[in-house]
């Protein structure tokens, strides 16, 4: 993939992560606080926003559950890497594997209260699945773009 679509994708998730974190950045900017309750909604279609699980800093809450920040962390990281190293082609499955059990596992001892809900633990499994998943993306859009 060239390196001006490398740049697009990871603008766009960065823009993406910086609303996630807008209620932390958006209260030093006062003309902009009538956003949260709309950037709030918008989330909402992608997360259950949980108070319980949110991560919360300095009495600023994150838009997501702390499981989806560490998804969409994961997504970032990933991508930021994936400029940096362009292609990118997975050809097994096992690193999904690999890297989405330890989200499944959770999320499965969690419901079935053999383990307390932890955000560290959730964002951390979050955190792989994220990264992984946007890797198989990555991949094949490089493998698209190959076939052409």
């Amino acid at each position: 993939m060239k390196l001006v679509y490398r740049l697009i994708l990871i603008f766009g998730i960065s823009i993406w992560f910086l609303l996630i974190l807008s209620e932390f950045w958006i209260y030093n900017l006062p003309d902009y606080l009538y956003l949260t309750p709309f950037i709030k909604k918008a989330f909402s279609v992608v997360c259950h926003q949980n108070p319980e699980r949110t991560i919360i800093i300095d009495g600023h809450s994150m838009m997501v559950c702390a499981r989806c920040s560490g998804i969409y962390a994961g997504v970032l990281i990933a991508s930021l890497a994936a400029v940096f190293y362009g292609k990118i082609f997975l050809k097994s499955n096992l690193p999904l594997y690999l890297l989405s059990a330890p989200i499944a596992i959770d999320w499965l001892l969690v419901l079935l209260g053999i383990k307390e809900y932890s955000k560290i633990t959730a964002a951390f499994t979050g955190f792989l699945f994220g990264s992984i998943i946007f890797l198989y993306f990555y991949s094949s859009l490089n493998n698209k773009n190959r076939n052409k």
